[in-house]
């Protein structure tokens, strides 16, 4: 299968474009680009990032909401799984050793225990 002789042709005029772009793009365009896309979003959505991250004074010092909020799922879900962090430590270790492997497996696998 060919290609058409027409694209041939037209291939090395379009990499010469993309370089002369590349080289005419300056770092005060690229500063340009940053500083338009930090305007969008800081207008966009700063209120929203003002609300997740509100703090709240806690005797001399700034506490973040959303440290409480983190904590508090944690402390929860911790409790619904049945605190697996203990519950499950001899499986993981059994896991790591092997003990769950099937001998008679023949396949490569491409992930080891460890």
């Amino acid at each position: 299968m060919s290609i058409h002789p027409i694209r041939r042709a037209a291939r090395p005029l379009i990499w010469s474009a993309a370089a002369l772009l590349a080289l005419t793009s300056t770092a005060s365009q690229a500063q340009g680009i940053d500083q338009a896309t930090d305007s969008f979003f800081s207008t966009t959505f700063g209120w929203f990032v003002s609300l997740i991250f509100y703090s709240v004074p806690v005797g001399e010092v700034q506490f973040p909401l959303i440290v409480g909020w983190l904590l508090l799922a944690a402390i929860i879900f911790t409790g619904y799984f049945g605190v697996p962090q203990l519950s499950r430590f001899k499986l993981a270790i059994d896991l790591l050793r092997g003990r769950h492997t099937d001998p008679d497996d023949r396949h490569v696998r491409d992930v080891s225990h460890l």
